[in-house]
């Protein structure tokens, strides 16, 4: 797996809500380097990236990013569920 979504509680990785294998990274790396650009957030398949909130501005970026294939689709429909719920999340790499 090239990237894994835990749900964050109290500096805690909770239970995995999404994978991201490396074919799947790939489709998304266009919105992950736009989401780095315009607000030096990085997202990558070695490092760890936490949201405490403001899942907004990831939505978005992914949104204006090819957001019809298929993993574009899941990753929006779960990122704005959690947002919704008001859930940090981390994003673990490898």
């Amino acid at each position: 797996m090239a990237l894994d979504i835990h749900i964050l509680e109290n500096g805690r990785h909770l239970e995995r809500v999404f994978s991201i294998n490396d074919a799947e990274f790939g489709e998304l790396e266009k919105a992950f380097n736009l989401l780095a650009q315009r607000t030096g957030i990085i997202i990558d398949e070695y490092s760890d990236t936490k949201f405490s909130s403001g899942l907004n501005v990831l939505i978005q970026m992914i949104s204006q990013t090819n957001a019809e294939s298929d993993i574009h689709k899941r990753l929006l429909t779960c990122l704005k569920e959690l947002e919704s719920e008001g859930k940090s999340i981390i994003f673990v790499g490898d």
